[in-house]
């Protein structure tokens, strides 16, 4: 790509001035300007890592979400209520087949990634707090929250939420879930949202056995909130 830009600026600069000398000049100068700019994109690309997350249930939503974040530079924290599991992964083992997060967990690992076992340990040290439960749908085909309800809950009574965090469900929940049920929920417990919580909703659109593609090259993002605060950070 660069090659192409400077041997255009070069024919452009040789036409309007009337001297190849002049075209290559500017060719280099393109070509130094591009570098820059590409080097300036690679920095920032990678985050400013002041915002640190947790992914709460790390299965392949959970943990392809978590290495996600961690790759592009933010402090990641895993939790899972399942010892077996975060004890296979902080042996470097994914507990399950997906394809490159293997080697993703292994690069990151205890450098922008961590497992952690205390839940309050991970509210505390995170800023924004990802719901990657499952919502299996129920005999009347509605989606079952309980595993949602119930993490929503250990965050809440975790008695670390002394500044503002930032709630997000990319659990599979139906429309209008976040507004008419979670939110309505949550204030139930004693929390402002938009005061000292924010609640987003991220769905996933994540496939299976290309996860991790589709994470860092989606071909749609969707947020969804109601408070300035949240949609802002």
């Amino acid at each position: 790509g660069k090659m192409l830009m400077a041997a255009f600026v070069a024919a452009v600069g040789s036409y309007f001035f009337g001297n190849p000398w002049a075209g290559l000049l500017m060719a280099i100068v393109a070509c130094v300007s591009l570098s820059m700019l590409h080097g300036f994109a690679s920095v920032t690309h990678k985050g400013d890592q002041v915002v640190s997350c947790v992914a709460i249930n790390i299965l392949i939503i959970g943990l392809t979400t978590a290495l996600g974040f961690s790759e592009k530079g933010y402090k990641v924290y895993g939790y899972d209520i399942d010892k077996e599991k975060t004890d296979c992964l902080k042996n470097k083992k994914v507990p399950f087949y997906e394809p490159f997060l293997p080697e993703i967990l292994e690069e990151n690992l205890e450098k922008s990634f961590f497992i952690e076992e205390s839940i309050s340990e991970v509210i505390l040290k995170s800023k924004i707090i990802f719901y990657c439960v499952g919502t299996p749908t129920g005999e009347n085909g509605e989606a079952d929250l309980t595993y949602l309800y119930n993490a929503i809950d250990a965050s809440l009574s975790s008695k670390t939420l002394n500044n503002y965090k930032i709630l997000v469900i990319k659990s599979t929940v139906p429309p209008s879930t976040s507004e008419e049920i979670i939110f309505p929920y949550i204030e139930s417990k004693g929390y402002k949202i938009g005061h000292n919580l924010g609640l987003v909703n991220n769905p996933e659109f994540l496939r299976e056995g290309f996860a991790w593609d589709d994470f860092m090259n989606p071909d749609r993002i969707v947020i969804g909130t109601s408070d300035k605060k949240s949609a802002q950070i």
